[in-house]
Parts: structure tokens; sequence; C-alpha cells
């Protein structure tokens, strides 16, 4: 099937999709409430959709060539992290059991892939990407705790950054290229965090806690779709 007819089968299968994690966001959403100071920025389900959509679309044309398994696993997975964005936006956390479940089917979807390549061997890579991507999101986290007490980067950013890595990692052929990604998807996160943060500063005055979760996501998302201009093949 050509690229542009794989990006809009996935695009389409954003929309319901994308509403499913919307849904599903407003339990997690719903059972806890804001912190004193903290400043609600609960995305409404037309923006979640097109969110969803867009990014399926995207996970569609990068995974067009690639098995039929390879692009299910990213689709499953980047739902997951739908989910977990919203919630991050609306209650500024990460839900233990949502990062747990989207790492286990993570692993899973990715083991059963290798599996059916033939290239269980290779399952190590996404893995390394598990481990560096949760060691340097924990040396900012630290850092961020020395500067910033409790309400710099939170712990939930470097469970969730284990998840990323995993997605990241299974791009490679060699560990050494797991660093590249995970410099570009940690300096797009950040920056594009930084801004989205100075704005919400300026407009709604945004003055204790922000969402990093989402633009950690985001910055994954841009590497995975840009790999094969960013490692060569």
């Amino acid at each position: 099937m050509s690229q542009p007819a794989t990006a809009l089968i996935c695009a389409l299968a954003g929309f319901p999709v994308g509403w499913l994690a919307w849904r599903w966001a407003q339990i997690f959403i719903d059972a806890r409430s804001l912190e004193k100071g903290d400043t609600e920025v609960r995305l409404p389900a037309p923006t979640a959709i097109a969110f969803n959509v867009v990014m399926f679309g995207a996970l569609g044309w990068r995974f067009a060539r690639e098995p039929i398994d390879v692009l299910l696993v990213y689709l499953i997975e980047f739902a997951f992290l739908m989910v977990l964005l919203l919630v991050d936006f609306g209650r500024y956390y990460l839900p233990n059991r949502l990062i747990a479940a989207s790492l286990l089917v993570g692993i899973a979807g990715v083991t059963a892939s290798n599996a059916i390549q033939g290239t269980l061997g290779s399952v190590w890579y996404p893995l390394a990407g598990v481990v560096i991507n949760f060691a340097v999101y924990f040396l900012f986290w630290f850092i961020a705790v020395l500067a910033f007490g409790d309400r710099g980067l939170g712990f939930g950013d470097v469970k969730l950054a284990s998840v990323l890595g995993l997605l990241l990692g299974w791009l490679v052929v060699e560990v050494r290229l797991v660093w590249v990604l995970v410099f570009w998807a940690v300096f797009i996160g950040f920056l594009s965090g930084a801004l989205v943060s100075i704005i919400l500063l300026k407009g709604v005055k945004l003055k204790a806690a922000f969402p990093q979760g989402p633009f950690l996501v985001l910055g994954t998302l841009v590497v995975i779709v840009s790999s094969s201009q960013i490692l060569g093949y």
C-alpha cells in the first residue's frame, strides 16, 4: 500500500481512537483534584481528536513500508501516550498504571513483532532505549529537584521516558544511535515545552505546575517520524 493511502487510513482510525483516548483520560482527570495554585488546561474532545488524527497519520506515513505489525505496535503505543498526555494536561500527573500498561504492552508488541520477523536477537536495542532514556531523564529530574524542589520535572516524566525510549530504541541497529535519537527527542521536547510555557505564563498567568509529559511525547513523535532522515536509513 502506498504511503498516502496508509497515512489516510491511519488518520481515519485516529478519529475513534482519539475520542476513546479522550474519554478514558477524563476518568483519570475527574478522579483527581487540582493542587492549590494549579491552572486546569483540560483539552476539549475536538482538540484531542484532531491531534490524534495528525499523530496517527504521521505514523502511518512513517511506517507505510514497514511490516504491518510494526505500524500496529506504534499506533497502540501512541494511543496509550495520547491518554497520558491528556491526563497530564488536565491534572499534571501521569498515572503509574497507565505507564506500566503502555510499557508492558510495548515490550510484548516489540518482542512479538521481532519474533515474527525472525529478529528476536534485536530486541535488546529497544530495551537499551528504555534504560538509556530513563537514565537521561532521571538525571534531569535529579538536577531539577535540586534547583526547583518538587515543582521541577516530575518523576512521572522519568517513568514516561522508559516508554518513549522503547519506541526510539526499536528504530536503531546500533546502541550509539539510541543516544542520537534520545538527544533530538529531548531537545525538541524541552524546547517546545519551554516555548509553550512562556506563552501560557503570559496568556493564562500559569504560575505553578506545567505539564512536561505532552511535549516529551511530541519530541519523540517528531524524532520517530523523521528518524530515517536523522539516521540516514
